[in-house]
């Protein structure tokens, strides 16, 4: 056995618990969703939340079952298998461990859940988690879209995009464009721009910035382009 068998021995063993798991499972982050935050003190004390989110997420132990934290589905982890899955059909993996319908098939079942799972009321297609989180300054609730997210996401489909020349993928890739450009807020100095972290904050995201200003010179897609 050589060492490409064995890297895909690992990838098929790693794809088997994923799919197994319905791609769900915890997150550093994921502290808050333990249903003692509903209770009112708990829920409204941002120190308490902050810091609670903290210790749960560097404790040396997973702490989540005892504080009936269930596995949640991600929409970044959904972006990311459809990365990977893409990488496994450019890679030839068919001919070792999947077949190239198994690949399309589970690309398209992750497509529509990330549609199914986008953040509603915006301009266009963006993600969030799907936990509430607090930062130091900002308090952000479940699927509450970001820049980071969003473009995790959208790189993923991209790769699809480049190999398969989907529409339907394009469409997505053009929408979250929109949210990009016309839902974050832009904080201006003389004539830059930063982008901020979501459409609720004013937090300057240098690398959102970067993504957004290629976003607003690429609208629309160049639908020749690899």
């Amino acid at each position: 056995m050589d060492s490409s068998d064995n890297l895909f021995n690992a990838i098929s063993s790693l794809e088997k618990y994923i799919t197994t798991e319905g791609y769900r499972g915890y997150d550093p982050y994921d502290g808050l969703m333990s249903p003692l935050f509903r209770l009112p003190v708990l829920r409204s004390s941002k120190t308490i939340r902050l810091y609670s989110q903290q210790i749960i997420k560097r404790l040396p132990f997973n702490a989540r079952p005892l504080l009936f934290i269930k596995k949640g589905l991600n929409p970044v982890t959904l972006g990311l298998c459809a990365q990977g899955y893409t990488y496994l059909l450019k890679s030839g993996a068919e001919g070792k461990q999947f077949s190239a319908e198994y690949l399309e098939s589970r690309i398209r079942s992750l497509i529509e859940l990330l549609a199914d799972n986008s953040s509603k009321g915006f301009s266009g297609y963006c993600w969030g988690y799907e936990f509430d989180w607090e930062a130091k300054y900002a308090s952000n609730p479940a699927y509450t879209p970001t820049v980071v997210a969003t473009g995790i996401i959208t790189n993923g489909l991209f790769e699809y995009y480049r190999y398969s020349k989907d529409e339907n993928v394009l469409r997505i890739l053009e929408s979250a464009a929109e949210f990009v450009t016309k839902d974050l807020r832009k904080n201006y100095e003389d004539n830059l721009f930063c982008y901020s972290y979501s459409p609720f904050d004013n937090q300057k995201v240098f690398e959102a910035s970067r993504a957004g200003v290629l976003c607003e010179r690429r609208r629309p897609f160049n639908r020749r382009s690899g």
